[in-house]
């Protein structure tokens, strides 16, 4: 070979590799992957935010170039992907629209646009009534969101599903809770939606405690929330205060804490007494603000020495309050009482609280009753209240 030939042909070749180089980088700057992209079918036309779902395709991923889904331009986190598949959970707050997924290099992409999704709205607990559950008995929940089909809701209490026993109007459902429920987290879902949770803690009644005190039972039965702040909180809201209406407080809780003295005591449950509308901070600002007012509620609603069940109170038989003209104006006078009589109405029995003088506030429903120790908690479906004199 001629020895001049050799420089010539490494030239030729430097030369030609230098050509296709250049070319390979031309193509590449066209903006187009080997093979664009194919986006055919989706796992399911609709679903939630935050739920998953599978794109299926071809072309999906391909080394050297990063691939990205978007639902309605919002882009989705990517849980697994494989050449024909993707994973993906769909994105908080996206609303329907196309599914696109795209490949991109820098400023280099390729898309391909799928199908619509249908992106169904959060389900949502607005609100729940009563603010607690009972074993074995209903509640209702008040819903955004929810399915008009109620096979395709579900509601939990930890890992219990509770029953959909009914539905009033379009947004409120009735739940039961089970026999054996217990304090726990409220969650549900919908459709085939992810679960959705309450930021609080259920708190579920039981139909007794280890207690034998009416202070205490107070303090365990979340029914009685309210008059737990009433009682065992007393004190403590009151601060400097509290001894300007601690003899008052101190007859109270001689009945209240005892195991050896029987009583009955009337008390409206949490959502009769405060209602939907009176949240906890402001009873407890009441009760800063008219602290006699809350003895009065306590003392008012004892009938000392005797443990009486819904069925033993007579018919127009005068069962004395503890609260007496004596004890709160003329500590030497008259023991002039409220005092509670009994009526039976259709729908059940009833209890009114009035004195001698034939005031009388109105006449309220007895719905349960509660033995602990030597004394009987009668709930009632409203407020029993007081008389001034």
């Amino acid at each position: 070979m001629n020895k001049e030939f050799i420089p010539v042909l490494l030239m030729g070749l430097l030369f030609g590799t230098t050509i296709l180089s250049c070319k390979k980088d031309k193509e590449q700057s066209s903006g187009l992957p080997e093979q664009p992209p194919v986006l055919s079918r989706l796992s399911q036309p609709a679903a939630q935010a935050g739920e998953k779902l599978t794109l299926y395709g071809q072309q999906l991923v391909q080394g050297g170039w990063q691939t990205e889904v978007f639902v309605n331009d919002r882009p989705s986190e990517i849980l697994e992907k494989t050449t024909d598949s993707i994973v993906i959970r769909i994105p908080e707050k996206s609303k329907s629209g196309k599914v696109t997924v795209t490949l991109s290099s820098g400023s280099l992409y390729s898309a391909a646009e799928g199908p619509e999704l249908n992106v169904l709205p959060t389900p949502l607990i607005k609100g729940i009534y009563p603010a607690f559950g009972t074993a074995g008995e209903t509640m209702f929940l008040i819903t955004e969101n929810f399915s008009q089909e109620e096979d395709q809701n579900q509601v939990f209490l930890g890992n219990q599903l509770l029953t959909i026993t009914g539905r009033m109007g379009k947004d409120t459902l009735e739940v039961r809770m089970p026999d054996n429920a217990v304090n726990g987290v409220l969650s549900w879902r919908t459709y085939t939606g992810p679960a959705y949770s309450m930021k609080d803690i259920l708190k579920v009644r039981q139909t007794s405690y280890p207690v034998s005190t009416v202070k205490d039972w107070i303090r365990e039965d979340p029914a009685f929330s309210y008059m737990d702040m009433a009682v065992n909180g007393f004190p403590d809201i009151l601060g400097d205060a509290f001894p300007n209406y601690q003899g008052l407080y101190d007859v109270a809780m001689t009945w209240l804490s005892a195991t050896d003295q029987p009583c009955t005591v009337f008390l409206a449950n949490d959502m009769a007494y405060t209602g939907t509308d009176i949240s906890k901070e402001q009873f407890r600002s009441s009760m800063l603000g008219r602290p006699f007012d809350n003895n009065y509620l306590l003392l008012a609603a004892i009938v000392p020495g005797q443990s009486l069940g819904i069925a033993d109170l007579q018919p127009g038989e005068p069962y004395n309050s503890l609260y007496t003209m004596k004890m709160h104006w003329w500590p030497d006078g008259t023991e002039d009482a409220n005092f509670f009589t009994v009526m039976d109405m259709e729908d059940g029995r009833y209890v009114m609280i009035n004195n001698k003088w034939g005031d009388m506030r109105q006449p309220v429903k007895m719905v349960k009753e509660h033995k602990v120790g030597n004394a009987t908690i009668i709930e009632l479906a409203g407020i029993p209240g007081f008389l001034y004199w």
